[in-house]
């Protein structure tokens, strides 16, 4: 039963004097939802995990914690099936309980998306992302952008996203003429080899 069902079902208890009374039934909806909403972290605690949460339930945790499995990728709109979902809402929980700083929100990442997902400053008010691709396929990650859930400071733009498998297997590059500091081994165009892959534009999330 959602929130405003419940509001619902307690106006409608309201005795026969007020029962017609449109501000008396708001009242007990305000009354009521304030109460439900108190208790809501202790039942979604005791009742729902979100890692196995299926459905309806799933549903009812992303009504609490605000997001809608509906939304869009950069074709339109779409609707996550209950993996998708689970993943955005395991986002949105981040955006919605982590602090500001790089390493509070990385910290925060580290906890549902280990290894998968890395933030990077580039000192100038603007910040990117890895993301490893056995987060989701690409209607996930675009449902990320378009839904700003990837968590940021306030004022600081999203410029970059970088969508690749391995995090740790390319190498990537700024120009040609970027200096590579005795990095090795490296690729070059006549000796390329396929477990180090470059980092290309078409690794990148157009924004």
């Amino acid at each position: 039963m959602s929130v405003e069902s419940l509001k619902q079902y307690y106006s409608n208890l309201l005795i026969l004097q007020y029962i017609g009374k449109p501000k008396a039934r708001e009242t007990i909806k305000l009354i009521a939802g304030g109460a439900v909403m108190d208790e809501l972290p202790s039942q979604i605690q005791d009742a729902f995990d979100i890692d196995t949460a299926v459905g309806e339930q799933l549903d009812f945790i992303g009504e609490y914690i605000g997001l809608s499995r509906e939304g869009f990728d950069f074709s339109g709109p779409v609707t996550l099936t209950d993996t998708n979902y689970r993943l955005a809402l395991q986002l949105k929980t981040i955006q919605n309980t982590s602090g500001s700083s790089l390493a509070d929100i990385q910290n925060s990442l580290a906890v549902f998306f280990t290894d998968q997902i890395f933030i990077f400053d580039y000192l100038d008010m603007r910040l990117g992302y890895f993301i490893d691709t056995t987060v989701g396929d690409s209607t996930l990650i675009e449902f990320f952008v378009t839904g700003d859930l990837l968590p940021r400071p306030m004022g600081v733009q999203l410029s970059s996203i970088i969508y690749v498998p391995d995090l740790d297997g390319f190498y990537g590059y700024r120009d040609y003429d970027t200096d590579t500091q005795n990095n090795s081994p490296l690729n070059s165009y006549a000796d390329y080899e396929m477990d180090r892959p470059y980092l290309s534009y078409n690794d990148a999330v157009t924004l």
